[in-house]
């Protein structure tokens, strides 16, 4: 799952809890990585003092003015950010029931039936790294590898007997592809991973438009706004999001820079785009409102106002919106397309007695959980988001750790809240049940967690250190969980719904994948692939 790390601040009067927590979050992948805070450990987690608080920010009593005043006159300064795990593992990448895996140092791309374990493999350029995977109208799996060595992309089909290349030259420094749902046309881009890892004239402004129908045309390159963050196709038009603007290209016989929407220094690192391209929602860090952009008319922007400063604003696939303002304790939420220059289409509610400055929304937008990553709240709040007698209903539910990120399922059925645990160098993971009012399976690890995925019928959570790799893999809704040892580091994971198994990618030398029932309890490890020798435990 790709997990996204945002950042929250808190005004001079935030609102307080008995406790205080903090965490990390993943989404698939963990999934997800920022820096770390200015009180944050070397790996990006917070540090806690002996007494459970933030260094900086003092303790916290339950009762009376919590002296978060930042103002100088002797309180304690304002809760740090919040922050969205953002970090995405990237090998392999699913295609149906089929694995793509890329290893840069011998140069070769894997493709592994979960099936049947079976095994093929292709020589693609020089390091391949990045892989992605393809929409396929006909069926065939394909994805794309980017080859950082040779700044080229190997375009990989399986016809169920072999597997053909078709290479393209793409910008130097791409790590990132975004392809539209037919298949048509990608977009080649680079993003800085890790923050400094780039000498700030380093724009990372170079695209390439790929027709994917079409090998015998050459890709077009185009330059965009500073350091690109996202890309959303549709059918004529492709949505480039930059630090400092949205740039919007045109698709089709001629790709062209079409329009430029200036958004200011930093506005592009929290702005959203809803799938079809048509509208963009900005969230300047501070402010008590947000903005609502018309990708196509391109005039002024709806505002959204607040109560307080808006810490997240989150945007599902269905065009639901929902937006917390932190120290306010207050929740908006909206379909976009029944927004309009009245307040009418735009629900609130107020929660209180919880720290509240995140929000994680099912892609279908019926539920929400809401949580905070900057204090040290050992709960979450789930809202029903459905309309109805229920809409805007809340419940806190009690968990035993701070928390890193929340990952919902799809159907918004169940969440897997996670974080550090009680002890150094171990984890804590909630499995939260939100289609029905239930405790919360609260289950510790060996290690730090690295990443989560989570179906509808089950879920799949990795952690590692230097002494324990391990896998822990449950049913759901029954809430059942086991714990399996791994051969070696897990690197990426996922589940493959249609076959009913998570995978787990493993560094090896040789090449090294899990595959785990997770009914079944059925493990696999398919080992050796690199050398054309495949092992099958």
């Amino acid at each position: 799952m790709i997990l996204k790390r945002k950042r929250e601040q808190i005004s001079a009067r935030a609102r307080l809890l008995p406790l205080i927590l903090a965490g990390l979050v993943l989404s698939v992948g963990l999934a997800s990585g920022c820096s770390a805070s200015e009180s944050g450990g070397a790996d990006g987690s917070f540090v806690w003092d002996d007494l459970g608080n933030l260094p900086g920010t003092g303790g916290r009593s339950s009762g009376g003015d919590d002296g978060l005043t930042g103002d100088g006159q002797g309180g304690a300064p304002p809760l740090p950010e919040e922050q969205e795990d953002e970090s995405a593992f990237r090998a392999p990448v699913a295609t149906g029931s089929f694995l793509w895996s890329a290893n840069p140092e011998s140069g070769r791309v894997a493709l592994l039936d979960a099936r049947d374990a079976s095994v093929r493999l292709l020589s693609a350029g020089l390091r391949p790294t990045e892989v992605f995977g393809l929409p396929s109208p006909s069926g065939k799996p394909r994805a794309i590898v980017q080859n950082q060595g040779s700044s080229d992309a190997s375009i990989l089909t399986f016809d169920g007997e072999s597997i053909s290349e078709q290479r393209i030259v793409t910008p130097e420094f791409t790590n990132r592809w975004a392809v539209s749902d037919d298949g048509k046309w990608a977009v080649a881009f680079g993003v800085e991973e890790k923050k400094g890892s780039f000498d700030p004239t380093q724009g990372l402004q170079e695209i390439a438009v790929v027709d994917l129908e079409d090998f015998e045309r050459p890709p077009v390159r185009l330059t965009v706004g500073y350091r690109p963050r996202s890309v959303v196709l549709r059918e004529e038009r492709a949505v480039v999001v930059c630090e400092d603007g949205i740039a919007l290209v045109s698709l089709g016989d001629t790709v062209e820079l079409e329009d430029w929407l200036e958004l200011g220094p930093g506005a592009g690192l929290d702005t959203s785009v809803t799938a079809d391209g048509l509208r963009a929602l900005v969230r300047h860090p501070g402010e008590s409102s947000f903005e609502v952009f018309d990708l196509e008319s391109l005039g002024e922007p709806r505002r959204v106002v607040m109560g307080g400063s808006v810490t997240d604003v989150d945007l599902t696939d269905s065009g639901r919106v929902v937006a917390v303002a932190r120290d306010a304790g207050e929740v908006v939420t909206f379909l976009l397309d029944e927004l309009d220059e009245t307040d009418a289409a735009i629900a609130r509610t107020t929660i209180d007695d919880a720290v509240i400055g995140s929000a994680a929304v099912a892609k279908n937008g019926d539920r929400a959980v809401l949580y905070t990553t900057a204090a040290r709240d050992k709960q979450v709040t789930a809202i029903d988001l459905r309309p109805g007698a229920d809409f805007l209903k809340s419940r806190k539910v009690s968990i035993q750790h701070a928390i890193t990120g929340v990952v919902l399922s799809d159907d918004g059925a169940s969440a897997i809240v996670y974080g550090p645990g009680a002890e150094s160098g171990k984890g804590a993971f909630s499995v939260v049940t939100l289609d029905r009012e239930r405790f919360a399976r609260v289950v510790g690890t060996n290690a730090p967690i690295q990443a989560v995925s989570v179906a509808s019928f089950g879920f799949l959570v990795a952690a590692h250190s230097s002494a324990v790799s391990e896998a822990h893999v449950g049913r759901l809704p029954e809430l059942g969980v086991d714990r399996f040892v791994l051969g070696s580091r897990p690197l990426s994971i996922g589940i493959l719904e249609a076959e009913g198994v998570g995978y787990v990618a493993q560094a090896h030398p040789e090449g090294r994948i899990t595959f785990i029932g997770i009914r079944s309890g059925e493990v696999r490890s398919v080992s050796g692939y690199e050398l054309s020798a495949e092992v099958v435990e």
